[in-house]
């Protein structure tokens, strides 16, 4: 089951989770993971410093996902595409 975010609610949703994955593919379209703190900051979703390899991953491919765990066990995954 999933319940759909509107755009103008994104802010307000993504404060309630304080951990996210951002998803970012290399060339050979591998998934790369790594864990940030994401924060809506002027109407875009800030994760915070990355890594080269991340960095890498963006120049070739800008799509990304945002993947938030809930915070408590039967919770709702927030998951956001992305450039």
């Amino acid at each position: 089951m999933s319940v759909k975010v509107d755009l103008n609610q994104l802010g307000t949703t993504l404060a309630a989770y304080t951990l996210a994955y951002l998803i970012t593919v290399d060339d050979a379209y591998h998934a790369h993971t790594v864990a940030v703190e994401p924060a809506m900051v002027d109407g875009v979703i800030d994760v915070g410093p990355v890594g080269g390899r991340t960095r890498r991953n963006l120049v070739l491919h800008d799509g990304v996902t945002l993947l938030c765990p809930p915070a408590k066990p039967g919770g709702y995954s927030l998951i956001v595409d992305g450039r």
